[in-house]
């Protein structure tokens, strides 16, 4: 058959291969539904992380959802200004260190430290950063916004006055009455850290709809992370 080609000319038709159909994209439900996946990632302003814990799921399936559900969009490695978005990809789907992240993006370490902390995005360190010990002690499952608070420096703390704050005349005359210091830079954190408001600077000082919900979770965290006095025995009155 070569020399027979050779002679005439001719080649083999060239054997095309069948071309493979194109799947058709499922819409995701439950969990990983579009509806579901907006209210976590934007109205509450979860990280991939915090979202995955939250349904048990890997940071990839989440990402993966994400940009399905189209509420992702593509990023660039070097961007002109840091991102939320960006740097929670960079620190919790790529698993960066920041030191390698500020090579990149012209920022220092610090900095970009103190911007994962006021967005909530949890960094190398802070995977295996211990809860305080009252709270580790109830062996219980955390909301991310609670563990999100409990991790950082202080947490619990921070928590305890922030409970207390309702009904004070004011954040000066709170800490007074609390004998503590830089009380608005505290409540100012915890609140750049969830994402919401939680105390209205009235006066008095008043939580605001999203601040009375996660006070109540805090309460009741509180609450039950406090050692048990033992009962006075029963005396019998003379």
């Amino acid at each position: 058959m070569r020399l027979f080609a050779d002679l005439t000319g001719m080649t083999a038709p060239e054997r095309r291969l069948p071309q493979r159909a194109r799947g058709r994209l499922i819409p995701r439900k439950g969990d990983l539904s579009p509806e579901r996946l907006r209210h976590l990632y934007l109205d509450q302003g979860l990280s991939y992380q915090q979202i995955a814990e939250r349904i048990s799921c890997s940071s990839t399936v989440i990402v993966n959802a994400l940009a399905h559900a189209g509420l992702l969009e593509p990023v660039s490695d070097r961007p002109v200004n840091v991102t939320r978005r960006w740097l929670d990809q960079q620190c919790t789907v790529r698993n960066r260190a920041l030191r390698g992240i500020a090579k990149e993006c012209g920022h220092s370490v610090r900095e970009l430290r103190l911007m994962a902390e006021q967005w909530g995005i949890p960094t190398w360190m802070d995977f295996n950063r211990p809860l305080p010990a009252p709270v580790a002690r109830l062996r219980q499952p955390l909301a991310p916004d609670l563990h999100r608070v409990l991790v950082s420096e202080n947490g619990f703390d921070k928590l305890r006055l922030i409970l207390a704050l309702p009904g004070m005349p004011s954040l000066s005359a709170a800490e007074r009455a609390l004998g503590t210091q830089g009380l608005r830079h505290k409540l100012r954190r915890i609140e750049l850290m969830l994402g919401f408001t939680i105390i209205e600077r009235t006066r008095p000082l008043a939580a605001t709809d999203s601040g009375q919900v996660f006070l109540a979770r805090t309460e009741h965290l509180i609450r039950d992370s406090a050692p048990e006095r033992p009962a006075k025995p029963y005396t019998r009155a003379p």
